[in-house]
């Protein structure tokens, strides 16, 4: 019954109203992120709740266990591992940022409390789009839904004044979501990779994009350094390299978390 709980008739124009919406908030200058009370509501996403309605009501087995918490760890230490190499090596200089107490060594203690103001976005993700683990055509037509719907931030960063490069580390991580929902088993097994992902690497190399900073760190931040530095270019490798690690440990932990 889950499985004809939201046709394509259904859930194509929601879809569709949902990037509609993105590109109105867009036009009109209002950002599409929020916080309520923390949680971090991203409001074209909202009408996904009417598709999780229809699979609540369907019977659609809703998913939040398992939670592997210590997974977690090992993103975290890979990327560290990742980041100290390039120090160490040279690629990478080491510094201390503006803020870095009262943003990144606050959002240590923090971890847990960022991870569940996020919840309502990664919910709306998984179960709007991701529910199904086990249907690949459904998460690649998540992943494209999923540029479609960020596609007005996409457009700002490739015709600003820096280029398309700034553009890439959103698709980046856009294409990485996917990635890692296809190795997730529940929603928190989503949420607690895509957040620790992109959580580390934002405290690593900083971001000057507003809505990734506003998400995974300081809501009220307009960019953040990060402590290590280099070209933009060896940046992104980095930023890779760290998001190519998370999907490494996502499909190997895939068949031994229950």
């Amino acid at each position: 019954m889950e499985k004809n709980s939201e046709p394509n008739s259904v859930r194509i124009p929601v879809f569709i109203f949902v990037i509609l919406l993105a590109w109105g908030l867009h036009i009109a200058e209002v950002s599409p992120l929020f916080s309520l009370l923390g949680f971090r509501i991203y409001i074209p996403f909202l009408p996904l709740l009417y598709i999780i309605y229809l699979r609540f009501r369907a019977g659609g087995n809703f998913r939040f266990k398992p939670f592997p918490w210590k997974s977690a760890l090992v993103i975290i230490a890979g990327n560290l591992m990742i980041a100290g190499g390039g120090w160490f090596s040279g690629l990478l200089k080491f510094r201390l940022p503006e803020f870095h107490f009262e943003l990144a060594a606050s959002s240590l203690v923090d971890f847990p409390v960022y991870f569940i103001w996020c919840l309502p976005l990664f919910s709306l993700i998984w179960f709007g789009l991701f529910h199904k683990s086990d249907d690949l055509k459904k998460k690649i037509g998540g992943a494209l839904f999923l540029l479609l719907a960020f596609s007005p931030q996409i457009y700002a960063e490739a015709t600003g004044l820096k280029g398309f490069l700034p553009a890439i580390l959103l698709i980046t991580i856009l294409t990485a979501l996917t990635g890692i929902s296809i190795f997730s088993k529940s929603m928190l097994h989503f949420a607690l990779f895509s957040f620790t992902t992109g959580w580390i690497l934002l405290i690593c190399f900083g971001t000057e994009h507003k809505l990734l900073l506003n998400t995974f760190l300081a809501y009220r931040y307009d960019n953040w350094d990060g402590f290590f530095m280099a070209k933009d270019e060896v940046i992104n490798y980095f930023r890779t390299g760290g998001l190519l690690f998370s999907l490494l440990v996502s499909g190997i932990l895939y068949k031994r978390i229950n």
